[in-house]
């Protein structure tokens, strides 16, 4: 009779092996009618084999065991949102550090090319012109900083609501120690210099940000000189042929479109050198503007919503395609002042010097020269331009949509 109750036992039991919850039930169930003492120090109890991933459903494993040898489930000490935080940061903290690395790695190139941007060319300057460079310079440094602090603040607003929510300490960066299981006055101080080296280090990022960005704007101000340095040739040809004789006016219309000329070749010097020099931070950036951009949106449809993690959220997708922007936006300058250049050129006057075949050697050297475009490129294929700013933010949608 025993030996037929444990079959019937059995085949009940492989009915129930498909839902394992109406057979933890069963087994309990079973226990109660045979009257077993839950308390007692020898009595035998099912092992359960864990089989999900919130660590909250098992299944028998073994016959017996002794009730002290009963695995305890493991807390986890992050919530669902850090532990996508986790990903985020794992990529965010990847790109910081290589743009750290890029930037020791080319000190030297850098301190040369601001050295030939103080020091040289200084036949030519225009002070307004300087003052419009160094307002858009302002303005983009301005965007990129005020949506990274504006982010950051939100995000700890955040994480003060995910403390009275949740029960966790305040941290707007996931880190391994402290963990939210820990506790006093020391762990508390050390979990503010955890924050503020955060903050510290997206300070870092963002002033190598502003570096290569105004590197760009300085440079297309140079452009942008040139084409009215060119410009103004004829207009001063013009006014020097009533001044003094006609050679005289002549010769130093030739020597002025030299200095022209030799303006020109610093400028595209200093265009390979900042690609040389930074070209591998326009590439970094948008690498991390395309993942984190995803991870942001796939966040944004899978977390909880509540009014500080959309804020936080939009102001974070926001402050990530402004540093693109910053990007792609000064180095399309660069592209639009150099293309207007070969107009200027043209138009400088030198038809006007009644057949120097010398002079108009030069101009045709400074036209052929000029029309090859001035392209900032990332990985050496992606050109920053106001048309690939958009490109790269729509082909980040399509990713997480394909994904999602």
């Amino acid at each position: 009779m025993a030996k037929k109750a444990a079959m019937a036992s059995q085949e009940s039991d492989e009915e129930y092996l498909d839902d394992p919850i109406q057979l933890i039930d069963l087994k309990q169930k079973r226990t109660m009618a045979t009257g077993q003492k839950h308390d007692a120090g020898d009595t035998t109890y099912p092992i359960f084999e864990l089989i999900d991933s919130d660590e909250d459903l098992y299944i028998e494993k073994t016959d017996n065991f002794s009730k002290k040898s009963l695995p305890r489930p493991k807390e986890v000490p992050i919530t669902l949102p850090e532990q996508n935080d986790v990903v985020q940061f794992d990529i965010a903290h990847s790109t910081i550090c290589a743009k750290f690395v890029v930037l020791y790695l080319q000190k030297k190139r850098i301190r040369v090319l601001l050295e030939s941007f103080i020091e040289e060319d200084r036949e030519y300057a225009s002070l307004e012109l300087e003052r419009v460079a160094v307002k858009r310079a302002f303005r983009y440094c301005s965007a990129m900083q005020g949506t990274l602090y504006t982010t950051l603040f939100f995000y700890l607003v955040d994480g003060i609501r995910m403390h009275f929510k949740e029960g966790i300490p305040v941290r707007a960066e996931v880190v391994y120690y402290p963990s939210p299981e820990h506790h006093g006055v020391f762990v508390n101080i050390l979990r503010v210099f955890v924050e503020l080296h955060w903050w510290y280090i997206v300070s870092m990022m963002t002033c190598i940000d502003c570096l290569s960005v105004c590197s760009m704007v300085y440079l297309a101000y140079k452009y942008r000189c040139l084409g009215v340095y060119f410009a103004g040739l004829r207009q001063k040809l013009n006014e020097n042929f009533g001044k003094m004789s006609v050679e005289a006016a002549l010769k130093k219309y030739r020597d002025d479109f030299v200095v022209g000329i030799k303006l020109h070749e610093h400028a595209l010097s200093y265009a390979k050198q900042i690609q040389h020099a930074l070209g591998n931070l326009y590439s970094i950036q948008v690498i991390e503007t395309m993942f984190l951009l995803v991870l942001a949106l796939f966040k944004l449809v899978v977390n909880e919503r509540s009014l500080t993690f959309l804020i936080s959220s939009a102001t974070y997708m926001t402050c990530i395609v402004v540093l693109l922007g910053g990007y792609m936006l000064a180095g399309g300058d660069i592209t639009h002042e150099a293309s207007l250049l070969p107009n200027a050129i043209y138009n400088s006057g030198w038809e006007l010097t009644r057949g120097d075949k010398e002079l108009r050697t030069l101009t045709v050297v400074a036209l052929i020269r000029s029309q090859r475009p001035v392209i900032m490129t990332a990985f050496g294929v992606l050109n920053l331009s106001y048309s690939n700013f958009i490109l790269v933010l729509r082909h980040s949608y399509s990713f997480f949509a394909v994904m999602y």
